[in-house]
């Protein structure tokens, strides 16, 4: 979400989210297995945000609250992951494509894991946070591509 330049719009994030630093402000509502159900309905959100293993997507809509599932399991799935995220965010479809852009580039030049985080760690005294919204969001999407066994790994 933030990445694709929306961090204006999250009104919660699971217990987890850290960064970039201005979501640490939002309120949190559990996580993957024991989301705050009575938590989420009261920030009347208007979507949230699931993974294909999360347990609340059919409380939240026996509530009336609109859920959308992304999943990113490989490469093909990230691309329309972000896409899809992007049209739901009102995100230009020309900002996306750049990240997506990014992303590829940032998978086809790191040799690992290990390397690409080594990169941002050097890096992140000198980029303004977009940027680094940008980089991490590639790093994640490059776990996801090579699998979190290989990525833990590696790192």
């Amino acid at each position: 979400v933030c990445a694709l330049g929306q961090c204006e719009q999250l009104v919660a994030t699971d217990r987890h989210s850290a960064w970039p630093a201005q979501v640490q402000r939002l309120p949190k509502v559990g996580g993957l297995a024991d989301a705050h159900i009575e938590r989420i309905v009261a920030l009347r959100p208007t979507l949230v945000l699931l993974g294909p293993r999360s347990r609340a997507a059919a409380r939240l809509q026996e509530l009336g609250v609109p859920v959308l599932m992304l999943e990113a399991r490989n490469h093909a799935a990230v691309r329309r992951m972000l896409f899809t995220l992007g049209e739901v965010l009102g995100t230009p479809a020309v900002q996306v494509a750049a990240l997506v852009a990014q992303i590829q580039t940032l998978v086809d030049e790191a040799p690992s894991l290990g390397a690409l985080q080594k990169t941002l760690t050097q890096a992140y005294g000198g980029l303004d946070s977009d940027q680094l919204v940008k980089l991490m969001a590639a790093a994640l999407a490059l776990a996801e591509l090579k699998g979190m066994d290989a990525a833990r790994a590696e790192a």
